[in-house]
């Protein structure tokens, strides 16, 4: 019985010392400052849409000026929140040290395609499949797609690219979802990557493809079938342009056939 006394006065002055010292803590975590805002950004290729400077005006603009502040007053999941809404992060991470140091790590979105509708408006849309809006900070070297595309950045932001073709209504009007799917594939592959530098829509939502070396045009067609057609233009590139030698030879390159690439040669 007299242990059991003992052992429970033990842990009483246990306990009365924890919460003496969270106490402590506490007060002291009140009244420590902010000495530092360290902002860590990930991308892709040094695709810089979104910068340092960027987040801390972000912060500011909303009244948060952080570095000087109290760190009591530091709501990493506000901060978290508002960083989120920026149109070139993809997430964030915000999280305070216990020396004073308030850290935010944020990925940034990837583009896939660039595109340039009939009003010359400007946007991307992200390897996510969502779109991006035009940056004046950087252009990124990736895909170009113009032509008849009448879709603008701010009527389509909120759909998501990847999963529009089960909107029967929207995914039948637009060619976005296509250009994604398209888009997606050349980026996967090495060398549609650096040999496909264009696509143009066509007034019936078809595609006609600029490449990077041969002074051709070649006529893709619609969307469906797309792995194969452009396995078969990989095909022609490798075993029959290049075993001539002579890429300007034909002035179309048509893929729309199945199991077959038509040319038509240049006149002499």
């Amino acid at each position: 019985m007299k242990k059991k006394i003992i052992l429970a006065a033990v842990w009483s002055v246990f306990a009365i010392g924890v919460f003496i010292l969270m106490g402590f803590a506490q007060r002291a975590h009140s009244q420590l400052v902010c000495k530092k805002l360290n902002i860590e950004i990930k991308c892709s290729a040094n695709q810089l849409f979104v910068m340092d400077d960027d987040l801390r005006n972000l912060l500011k603009d909303h009244g948060y000026a952080v570095e000087g502040q109290p760190m009591s007053a530091v709501d990493v999941n506000r901060f978290e929140k508002l960083i989120a809404t920026h149109p070139a992060v993809e997430s964030v991470d915000v999280f305070a040290s216990v020396t004073g140091e308030v850290n935010i790590k944020a990925v940034q979105r990837r583009p896939v395609v660039r595109i340039i509708n009939n009003k010359d408006e400007t946007f991307y849309i992200d390897d996510k499949g969502k779109l991006m809006p035009w940056s004046e900070n950087y252009t990124a070297p990736v895909l170009l797609v113009n032509g008849f595309v009448y879709d603008t950045y701010g009527a389509m932001y909120t759909y998501d690219m990847s999963r529009l073709e089960k909107d029967t209504v929207i995914g039948a009007i637009t060619p976005l979802d296509e250009i994604y799917r398209l888009a997606m594939l050349i980026d996967r592959d090495t060398f549609l990557t650096n040999q496909v530098v264009q696509l143009t829509v066509t007034l019936d939502k078809r595609f006609e493809i600029t490449p990077r070396v041969g002074n051709h045009k070649i006529v893709f067609g619609s969307a469906e079938n797309a792995e194969e057609k452009f396995k078969k233009l990989k095909s022609f590139y490798t075993e029959g342009l290049n075993s001539t030698g002579n890429w300007n030879r034909y002035s179309v390159i048509n893929l729309e056939y199945k199991n077959q690439v038509v040319c038509t040669r240049r006149p002499l």
